[in-house]
């Protein structure tokens, strides 16, 4: 089975990310995996889904939790008229406020008062999208939201209110030990990316090449390169940047540093691979980027 690697960034107000499928923008979402967890509720239709390694029907009424690292694909259901919302939370979120080691965890819906009361608070996320956006029609509405409103700017704070109801209920009747749910045990080769990943996250500002992170994972550079095209579904290089222009961005947008300064700090030589990569990912240059969503610092 192919998979990749599921990359996202999260706003620096939201920890999430909501998503509004259809029939119209929903055809089929390619098996991969992330370090998120993703929950999807279906409101009307079918969805034909793959998870915890074998395929099932979500139908209307239905929540589905993609817990991390399970790989996940789906397709709506032929003829099927489908609505479904899905909210990410980002895994560095989830880190810092579990009480206990979150990567020992999973959730399962527990088919009571728990549940229903996440699948309440994510249609009312849902509303909250679908009346910023001034519509009743939900093929209006925005395929992704990050809380964020043009008629109202601080929606996002209403968003958070009802994360943290869904939150609470996750962690107080949801939440199970993962060697309890062995079907929802990662494969050893990404259970190993994952720490490939995390380390690259911790050290994203050093000199890291793939000889020497092979090195540290005793791995062949070669065999690394292949994993990563295979489980990540990037390169090496790709991957990296990734997660260097991410930092950097936040730092474009909230301080007045110089960009060769960011560039320094987030792992980058000079401004000229800091140019190139932020321009690729972001379409245009550093200095514009502020001068659009600096704020105070334009």
């Amino acid at each position: 089975m192919d998979y990749h690697f599921e990359h996202t960034e999260f706003s620096d107000k939201l920890p999430a990310k909501f998503y509004i499928h259809t029939a119209r923008n929903f055809t089929q979402v390619p098996m991969h995996w992330h370090s998120h967890l993703e929950m999807n509720l279906v409101l009307s239709g079918t969805c034909h889904m793959y998870t915890q390694g074998s395929y099932k029907d979500i139908q209307g009424g239905e929540l589905c939790i993609i817990n991390s690292e399970d790989i996940h694909g789906g397709t709506p259901e032929r003829e099927s008229n489908l609505l479904m919302v899905t909210l990410l939370i980002s895994y560095d979120f989830l880190k810092q406020i579990c009480q206990d080691n979150y990567d020992n965890l999973v959730f399962v819906p527990d088919h009571g008062v728990h549940t229903e009361a996440v699948k309440n608070a994510m249609m009312e996320i849902y509303k909250i999208s679908c009346s910023e956006n001034n519509t009743s029609n939900v093929e209006a509405c925005r395929s992704e939201n990050d809380g964020y409103s043009e008629n109202n700017v601080y929606s996002f704070l209403s968003v958070n209110a009802f994360l943290y109801q869904i939150l609470y209920h996750l962690f107080t009747g949801c939440a199970h030990n993962r060697q309890m749910y062995p079907t929802m045990i990662s494969s050893k080769y990404l259970e190993r990316f994952k720490d490939i990943s995390q380390y690259m996250a911790a050290h994203y500002t050093e000199s890291i090449t793939l000889s020497g992170l092979a090195k540290q994972f005793f791995i062949s550079p070669e065999h690394l390169s292949r994993c990563f095209k295979r489980y990540m579904g990037m390169t090496f290089k790709d991957y990296l940047d990734s997660i260097r222009i991410t930092h950097a961005c936040t730092e474009v947008i909230h301080s007045d540093l110089s960009m060769m300064d960011i560039a320094l700090k987030n792992g980058y030589s000079d401004t000229e691979p800091f140019y190139r990569v932020f321009k690729k990912y972001y379409h245009t240059t550093p200095a514009a980027y502020r001068k659009l969503h600096g704020g105070k610092y334009n």
